[in-house]
């Protein structure tokens, strides 16, 4: 049976060597050859001694050699090339074998192995002819088979770095919705065990490179976000559970950031308008219904700042909530320039690294009671540190407890800046006009 393998690669070995008809066209030199057996790489099956052992052959060869009609091959015995390269005799042999079977050289020797220049006369010119060597010209006609698997393993590389990626990204990710989900319903995300979520996840990026291994790690930390986003999704985007074909198509994978997603919303461009929104489903949470006048804080609201509870900031007016504001804030509010409600809430999630309120804290108070309305109240909080009895002080506590107020209905901001206002002196940091 070995015997037959055998005569099945010396036949496919010479069929290749007849087929020799020079260098490819895409290959500059015969080093193009080497330069291509690189990059299939253990891919195709070639050791790091493979390489080596067909980089010194080809280098023994000349250009003309791997011109059409010639021959390139190498002559040099086993022990030589041994001792060039620093390993055994045995390691040539086994490498020289590998070679043979991948289909890349041929060997043409003696019986005992050896190779050499035979002198044979042939006319009266006795010219000598190369009969035992290693020949090089499968290697050239393996040229398209060596690129396909070049190919192959860049797109392996592709795949894994991909992978890689996916993972890191995933590490950051994973804790952070699961973070969120633990801030806005601690008692609900551990009834449904997103706690032990990540128990199995690595702590870093793995550094091996097997593929099968990190597209399965890839897999299962996306079924963690999915079902964290999820449990993070909004509960309804409207009445239209009867109405299929009018159901938002929001998309459920951005739906943390998302504030405004109701069906049919009205506009905010006209100013004549009220602002109307559908009954809750539940009772604690009312809707603010406010006139939308220039004079109201409410004026103009942007996606995220209306409130689904009431929070007294329709009674509120813009002059008030400047006249309120501390004097870091109001240098921050001159240095834009043009003053307005987005710069105002711009100006509030600057302050939270200095005020120490965490992202999740503020993001489940902008999701209870709108964005306007929680820089309001961050404000207030700023403004009550200096408090002559009752100083504030851990602001981002107070962020996260507000959340719980407003739900039960007990946010008064209107309250908050205007007690603020009553304990400053008229001719003390007057306030400055409004524009919008």
């Amino acid at each position: 049976m070995a015997l037959i393998r055998e005569a099945s690669v010396t036949d496919r070995l010479m069929a290749a060597c007849d087929a020799f008809t020079g260098l490819p066209e895409e290959a500059k030199d015969k080093y193009a050859l080497i330069r291509m057996a690189e990059r299939a790489g253990r891919n195709f099956g070639l050791g790091f001694t493979d390489l080596r052992l067909l980089t010194l052959y080809v280098g023994y060869t000349r250009p003309q050699d791997w011109e059409e009609g010639g021959r390139p091959v190498y002559t040099r015995p086993v022990w030589r090339t041994a001792s060039d390269l620093g390993i055994s005799s045995r390691q040539v042999n086994r490498s020289e074998n590998r070679l043979e079977r991948l289909g890349l050289l041929f060997r043409d020797t003696r019986a005992d192995g050896g190779r050499g220049t035979v002198r044979e006369a042939f006319g009266a010119d006795g010219e000598g002819r190369v009969v035992h060597c290693v020949d090089l010209r499968p290697l050239a006609v393996a040229w398209p088979v060596l690129l396909k698997s070049a190919e192959a393993a860049r797109h392996r590389e592709a795949a894994i770095d991909a992978a890689r990626a996916g993972i890191s990204r995933a590490l950051r990710l994973v804790p952070r919705l699961l973070a969120e989900a633990l801030t806005l319903d601690a008692p609900r995300a551990n009834a449904a065990g997103l706690c032990d979520l990540g128990a199995g996840l690595p702590a870093r990026t793995p550094r091996h490179r097997d593929l099968p291994r990190l597209v399965a790690l890839h897999g299962q930390m996306q079924d963690i976000i999915e079902r964290l986003r999820v449990f993070l999704a909004p509960v309804d985007n409207g009445d239209n559970h009867a109405l299929p074909e009018k159901e938002s198509d929001a998309a459920v994978v951005s739906v943390s950031d998302i504030y405004n997603t109701k069906p049919d919303s009205e506009s905010l461009c006209s100013p004549e308008k009220t602002i109307t929104a559908k009954p809750p489903a539940s009772p604690i949470l009312p809707i603010v219904r406010a006139a939308r006048s220039d004079l109201t804080a409410l004026f103009e609201l942007e996606p995220g700042d209306d409130a689904q509870i009431e929070t007294g900031l329709d009674r509120l007016r813009t002059d008030q909530v400047i006249a309120a504001m501390p004097s870091e804030w109001r240098y921050m509010i001159d240095g834009q320039g043009r003053v307005s409600w987005r710069g105002f809430c711009h100006v509030a999630e600057s302050r939270l690294a200095a005020l120490r309120v965490g992202v999740h804290a503020w993001r489940r108070l902008t999701l209870v009671t709108g964005r306007r309305a929680a820089a309001v109240a961050l404000m207030a909080l700023d403004a009550n540190r200096s408090h002559p009895t009752s100083p504030v002080r851990n602001v981002g506590g107070a962020i996260y407890r507000f959340a719980d107020i407003a739900c039960e209905g007990g946010l008064r901001l209107d309250a908050m800046v205007i007690g603020i206002l009553a304990r400053r002196d008229d001719n003390d940091d007057p306030g400055a006009s409004w524009s919008t």
